[in-house]
C-alpha cells in the first residue's frame, strides 16, 4: 500500500497494529530506547507475572520500578500509559527468560499478545497460536515458560512480516507516495528525537521525493489521533 502524503487517515490499521509499527520505527530511529529500558529499568523488575501499569504505579513495592519507568519514558517522550503496559511486558519477557542475563537480553519489543491479530482467509480478525501442553514430568515451570515464550516470539515474527508484505507491494512507489511505516517513522523522529515537521521533511526529502513540511504536520497530527484512539 502506497498513499499520498495528506492520506494517512485512509490507513486500514487497527489502534494496536498502528502501536506496533509505532514501536519498531522508534527503535529503528534511536535504538538507545531499548538499550536504557533494559540498563536502567530492568533491574527493578522482579516479578513472574505480567505486571499491568496500574499494579505499578499504584503499589509502594513496585516504586522503583515505577519511578525508574517514568524517568526512562520522559527522556523520550514516550509518556503513554499503553508505552508503559509494553514496556512491562518487554520487561517480563526478559525476566522469564532469565533474570540475571542483563546483557544477554533479546532488544525488541514485546507486545501484548491480544495485539498479534491476523486475517483469515474471510478477512475475520483472529489469533491463533498452538503450542505443546505443560508436562511437569519433562519440564520446570521456568523451562516450560522460556519454550512456549520463543516459539511465541517466532510466531509473532512471522505475524509482523505477514503485515509488513501486506502493508507493501513488490513495485518502487511512485513520486509522492509513501509506504505507511514511512509515517510512524516520522512520528518517532518527531517524539523521541524531537524532530519539528520541517526537520523532517528535510531529512527525508531527495531528489525523488519532495516532502512538504506543512504535510508532515497533518500526517503527524494524525498519528498521534491514531494511536490515542480509543476505538480499535
Amino acid at each position: 500500500m502506497y498513499l499520498e502524503l495528506d492520506s494517512f487517515e485512509k490507513i486500514t490499521i487497527s489502534r494496536e497494529e498502528s502501536r506496533v509499527l509505532f514501536l519498531e520505527a522508534v527503535d529503528e530511529v534511536e535504538p538507545e530506547v531499548l538499550r536504557k529500558l533494559r540498563d536502567h529499568v530492568f533491574p527493578y523488575y522482579d516479578s513472574d507475572s505480567v505486571l499491568t501499569w496500574e499494579e505499578c504505579s499504584q503499589n509502594d513495592l513496585y516504586a522503583q520500578l515505577k519511578d525508574s519507568m517514568l524517568t526512562w519514558a520522559q527522556e523520550y517522550r514516550l509518556t503513554y500509559p499503553w508505552v508503559y503496559q509494553t514496556a512491562l511486558r518487554t520487561l517480563w519477557v526478559w525476566f522469564v527468560a532469565d533474570p540475571s542475563d542483563t546483557e544477554g537480553v533479546d532488544l525488541v519489543w514485546h507486545h501484548d499478545i491480544d495485539a498479534g491479530m491476523i486475517l483469515d482467509s474471510k478477512n475475520n480478525t483472529v489469533l491463533t497460536f498452538t503450542h505443546d501442553h505443560f508436562d511437569p514430568n519433562k519440564d520446570t515451570k521456568k523451562s516450560y515458560k522460556k519454550k512456549t515464550l520463543a516459539a511465541f516470539e517466532k510466531y509473532l515474527d512471522r505475524y509482523l512480516r505477514r503485515k509488513e508484505h501486506l502493508l507493501t507491494k513488490k513495485s518502487q512507489p511512485a513520486n509522492g507516495t509513501f509506504r505507511p511505516e514511512e509515517f510512524f517513522q516520522w512520528y518517532a523522529q518527531h517524539l523521541v528525537n524531537e524532530l519539528s515537521a520541517q526537520d523532517i521533511a528535510s531529512l527525508y526529502s531527495d531528489n525523488n521525493k519532495k516532502i512538504d513540511a506543512r504535510l508532515v504536520k497533518l500526517a503527524l497530527d494524525q498519528i498521534e489521533k491514531r494511536l490515542e484512539s480509543s476505538v480499535p
